[in-house]
C-alpha cells in the first residue's frame, strides 16, 4: 500500500528517528490521538500486556503520536516496553490516508464517547494536547514499511480489538 520508510518522526527526547532504521520486522504501529487519550493509552497498554505474543509472533510494535513528548515519556517510566515517537506534521496518517473527524461526529457520536467512557475503567485520562479532529488508527507494517493492513478510526476510541490486531499480525509471519 503505502512506503513509510523515508518518514522521519522524534522520539520523545527530540532525536530524528527514520521508521526505516527502526522496522526490522512486522511491526504494529499504533496512531494515537495524543499520548493522554485514555482509549489511546488503554490500547498501548494492552500492547504492552501482550508483549509476549507479539514476541512469539516476531512483531515490533510502536507508538506514534502528534506531540506532547512528556506524555510518552510518563508512559515509557510506568513500563511502556516499545518505542513511542512524535511525529507533529502527522506524516504517517497522511501516507495511510487518515482525514479528520467532522465536529459533528466528534459531538455527537456516541459511540467514541462510549469507548472513551469505557476505557477511564483501565487507563487514566491524560492533559488533552490533541485536536478534536484527530483520529485514531492502527497498522501492520512489514520489514519494508510497507503498510500490509490498516484500520483507520472514524471516532474517538475507534480501535480494532487486541485479538483482532494478533490475528492480523499471525497472518503475516516475519519471513
Amino acid at each position: 500500500m503505502h512506503d513509510l520508510s523515508d518518514i522521519t518522526v522524534a522520539d520523545p527526547g527530540g532525536t530524528p528517528v527514520r521508521l526505516g532504521d527502526l522496522v526490522d520486522r512486522v511491526t504494529v504501529i499504533d496512531l494515537v490521538r495524543y499520548f493522554g487519550c485514555a482509549p489511546c493509552r488503554e490500547f498501548i497498554g494492552e500492547m504492552t500486556d501482550r508483549a509476549g505474543e507479539f514476541a512469539r509472533l516476531g512483531a515490533g510494535r510502536i507508538g506514534i503520536g502528534p506531540h506532547a513528548a512528556y506524555q510518552a515519556r510518563g508512559l515509557l517510566e510506568r513500563g511502556i516496553d516499545f518505542p513511542l515517537l512524535l511525529d507533529p506534521e502527522h506524516l504517517v496518517g497522511a501516507a495511510i490516508g487518515m482525514r479528520r473527524q467532522s465536529l459533528l461526529r466528534f459531538l455527537f457520536d456516541v459511540r467514541g464517547w462510549w469507548r472513551w467512557l469505557r476505557a477511564l475503567g483501565s487507563a487514566r485520562q491524560g492533559i488533552i494536547t490533541g485536536g478534536w479532529w484527530e483520529l485514531p488508527a492502527v497498522i501492520v507494517i512489514d520489514r519494508d514499511c510497507e503498510v500490509l493492513w490498516a484500520h483507520r478510526g472514524r471516532f474517538i476510541g475507534d480501535y480494532p480489538t487486541m485479538d483482532q490486531v494478533m490475528d492480523v499480525v499471525s497472518g503475516f509471519p516475519d519471513d
